[in-house]
């Protein structure tokens, strides 16, 4: 395909620029289309923005909109800012000014934040937030602030970046609408199905696994689960008409999964005894950044494991084994709690 160029203006039908670039092309061997571009005189922001929405790669700047095309360029050479005009608009992707995050930690994997801020010096400011966007016809720039402990804007601390786009993230939800017209209850922390240890919610014979059951970070873990979910979903399938009241009854004594101190989202949230054969993984997120911290597991007042961590971070899931043995040394208690100690 084409690399797209024009020269805009109003009016631009006596402009040469088409042969002009037309023969240079031919000249260097570019695969190149240029035109013209009429600008209405009141439109000429909105003109450039469908051009380049369109495929346009660049533009060349007529009268009379040398000036506008100043103040809508993001990057500009000392001689276009001499003259507070220029005569040549480059698409050539986004300059990120900033990522902003209200929270005091990212809620990214550590990698995605070296790869994708840090290896292109991308700020990341933690604990600040957006608390003004700036212009009328088309964003113009963006102010942000520090927040406080109880995420509200701190005065004093804002700082204006000059930007024409403003990219929002609210974070990620599982895909429950199936789940939902199944019947299947959801979990508050996870906004995913409720499941026991074979990743089976509370209306028989339907599992649940990967981002419907809880969002990821890695797709190691979501093929694990989905492993997981298939075995046990191929099992009822194939005892269905056998062992159906055996499968759908909660054989032996039923640990209820409870989030302790700085835990979020445990998934399952409940293990039978009875059906358990073999260890059973036990993912969350921390709730906050915690340094030098170990993540206990209890069986009511019974410790059963302890694992120290050098950081936990709410971007990065934790996985916690809990075995067979463990489950049947405390056959009679009733609640099983994962918490973080820092």
């Amino acid at each position: 395909m084409s690399d797209r160029y024009a020269v805009v203006g109003n009016p631009v039908a006596h402009s040469r620029s088409p042969q002009i670039h037309a023969l240079f092309a031919r000249a260097t061997g570019q695969d190149i289309e240029y035109g013209r571009l009429l600008a209405p005189l009141d439109g000429f922001a909105a003109a450039v923005a469908n051009f380049a929405a369109e495929g346009g790669r660049g533009l060349n700047v007529t009268l009379p909109f040398k000036g506008q095309a100043f103040e809508l360029s993001t990057r500009r050479t000392p001689r276009a800012e001499a003259a507070g005009a220029v005569n040549t608009l480059s698409f050539e992707g986004a300059q990120v000014l900033a990522c902003v995050e209200l929270m005091p930690y990212s809620s990214g994997l550590t990698r995605n934040v070296v790869q994708c801020l840090d290896d292109f010096n991308i700020p990341l400011m933690l604990s600040h937030t957006v608390t003004e966007i700036h212009g009328r016809e088309r964003v113009e720039g963006v102010t942000v602030a520090q927040v406080d402990a109880r995420r509200h804007p701190i005065p004093g601390t804002e700082k204006r970046f000059a930007s024409d786009t403003l990219l929002l993230s609210v974070g990620l939800i599982p895909e429950n609408e199936l789940s939902k017209a199944a019947g299947v209850e959801l979990a508050q922390a996870t906004s995913g199905p409720v499941v026991d240890e074979s990743l089976q919610t509370g209306v028989p014979g339907i599992f649940a696994c990967g981002n419907v059951l809880h969002v990821h970070d890695l797709v190691d873990f979501v093929t694990i689960e989905a492993e997981r979910a298939g075995r046990r979903a191929a099992e009822y399938a194939r005892t269905f008409n056998v062992q159906r009241s055996t499968l759908n009854a909660e054989v032996g004594a039923v640990l209820r999964v409870v989030d302790g101190a700085g835990v979020r989202g445990l998934v399952p949230q409940s293990i039978c005894a009875g059906r358990l054969k073999d260890e059973v993984p036990l993912m969350f997120r921390p709730a906050a950044v915690f340094r030098d911290a170990a993540v206990v597991v209890r069986i009511d007042d019974a410790e059963i494991s302890r694992r120290k961590h050098r950081i936990l971070t709410p971007g990065e899931m934790v996985r916690v084994l809990v075995s067979k043995d463990d489950h049947r040394r405390h056959a009679q208690d009733r609640e099983l709690t994962v918490e973080v100690e820092a």
